[in-house]
């Protein structure tokens, strides 16, 4: 080998520790280019989201409470609280009602369905019960113009028929007999006293026909004949053979059954579709296969204090005496709210609370499906639809299905809703970073006991021992304002919801 060709150790080395040089220059360039954006950041770009706020955290039972301590219990229930979306799912309330903007997605997943609030004649049918009674219009009683005795008596059996005209028993009176004597012994006198005599026997109650024949045949019977004054049945009870009654007494009571009452009963709920005019339709049970027809003819002003019903009265006729007094009926009244056409909505869409009613309704024109709480004036069901009296407007979409959900988030969010006409007051008035609910025991500052609290003032403090209760008794009013300026704040209560 040639002493040329062999390169010096010094030489080879350095060549060595370029290239190592080289390597560290360019590994460091390239980390350069990958993270040097990382290193400060800039403003947002235009269309990203500002910095999101400060979370707060809520009760789901208890929405009024707010807390900014993702690890706080709820001092009511003691349940772990939620994060209060804060996703801009949820209008800007501003002075208007509270309103709750939701994706496609999230209708979706509530399955929330929508419908048409309509203008349009609802028609009901009112089940009702009852019996069949007697028309009291109908019912003539037969007294005793006179004393006397029952003799021959006709008419004994209870209910039995009778024509108009026919004799229901012979009745013996002194004075009646001495009445038609006086009567016979005037029959050749001038016209003007037997005429006085005849009208005397009239007011004794003996008929027009035995005095013309006391007048003709010049004979005095001992009875005076008692005839029914209408066709119909006489109504128990009856008197007897030999029965002594003095004037004014009951001989008689005769019903015409040609046309009967229908006595029915209806709840309060029925009320509103019931008028007089109404048809009505109507079975007996006794009467298989047969339909009768009558006709509302009086509502009873009263409610009966114990069945909380209202006698409805129909009036039917009772062609061969077929409906009979106390029969069981069920009938049939196809009633509307009026004559005019009303609105209506489905009755799965109102939330009821028991002092108001409330719908979701669903706004148009919106970029996302948003709906807001509408208080409505709820009229009679009729069916499967309410009639609305206020609050809503025909051609407005009221949801159907999934309004729970959407109430639900509401209250979660802290909004007016279903149970809740106004914002719920709670811990969030004011500043919402400081202002807290009671956790520990004003005295001790040990965890409280649910069981044991003094109200004053309409909020509850709550204690950890009976011995702390008595000194929240006499301090109440310092310990609320020691706390409110440390902000803390006490379970509000004896407000309605």
């Amino acid at each position: 080998m040639k002493p040329n060709d062999a390169k010096p150790t010094g030489w080879r080395n350095g060549r060595i520790a370029v290239g190592v040089l080289a390597i560290f220059v360019a590994g460091f360039l390239l980390r350069g280019c990958f993270v040097a954006g990382d290193a400060e950041p800039g403003p947002p770009a235009a269309g990203e989201d500002a910095p999101k706020t400060a979370q707060t955290y809520t009760c789901s039972m208890h929405p009024q409470v707010r807390s900014p301590d993702p690890n706080a219990k709820c001092p009511i229930c003691a349940m772990d609280l939620i994060p209060v979306p804060s996703d801009g799912d949820d209008a800007d309330e501003g002075d208007g009602p509270p309103q709750l903007r939701l994706t496609e997605n999230a209708v979706a997943r509530m399955d929330v369905r929508t419908h048409p609030v309509e203008r349009r004649t609802v028609e009901i049918e009112v089940p009702l019960f009852g019996k069949v009674g007697m028309d009291e219009s109908r019912v003539q009683d037969v007294v005793a113009r006179v004393d006397g005795y029952v003799e021959g008596l006709a008419a004994n059996t209870p209910w039995q028929p009778v024509a108009q005209g026919e004799t229901l028993a012979g009745f013996y009176s002194p004075a009646a007999v001495a009445a038609m004597g006086e009567l016979r012994a005037v029959r050749a006198a001038a016209p003007g006293l037997r005429d006085a005599a005849r009208a005397r026997l009239l007011r004794l109650g003996i008929g027009a026909e035995q005095a013309d024949e006391v007048l003709n045949s010049g004979e005095v019977p001992q009875t005076v004949r008692i005839a029914s004054p209408v066709a119909g049945a006489v109504v128990p009870p009856l008197v007897r053979e030999g029965q002594s009654l003095r004037e004014g007494e009951r001989l008689f009571r005769i019903v015409d059954l040609s046309k009967v009452w229908i006595n029915l009963e209806a709840y309060e709920r029925d009320l509103p579709w019931l008028r007089e005019g109404l048809p009505v339709r109507f079975t007996a049970t006794a009467l298989p296969g047969e339909t009768f027809e009558g006709v509302v003819a009086f509502i009873d002003p009263v409610v009966d204090a114990r069945a909380r019903t209202v006698r409805v009265r129909v009036e039917a006729e009772n062609p061969g005496g077929r409906l009979k007094p106390d029969l069981f009926v069920s009938a049939l009244v196809r009633a509307t709210p009026g004559a005019a056409a009303s609105l209506v909505i489905p009755a799965s869409a109102p939330l009821r609370t028991g002092k108001r009613a409330v719908v979701y309704v669903r706004m148009p024109d919106a970029d996302r499906p948003t709906f807001e709480p509408r208080s409505v004036v709820l009229g009679p069901r009729a069916g499967d639809v309410y009639v609305v009296e206020d609050g809503l407007a025909e051609g407005e979409w009221v949801v159907v299905n999934g309004q729970f959900k959407i109430d639900s988030e509401l209250q979660i969010r802290g909004r007016p809703s279903m149970m809740s006409a106004e914002r719920p007051e709670g811990p969030e008035a004011g500043d919402e970073e400081n202002i807290r609910l009671q956790t520990h025991c004003p005295i001790m500052n040990l965890p409280i006991d649910r069981a044991l609290y003094h109200d004053h003032e309409g909020q509850r403090i709550y204690v950890c021992c009976p011995g702390c209760l008595d000194e929240v008794r006499e301090r109440a009013a310092e310990i609320i304002s020691e706390h409110a300026a440390r902000g803390i704040v006490f379970e509000r209560v004896g407000e309605e919801p």
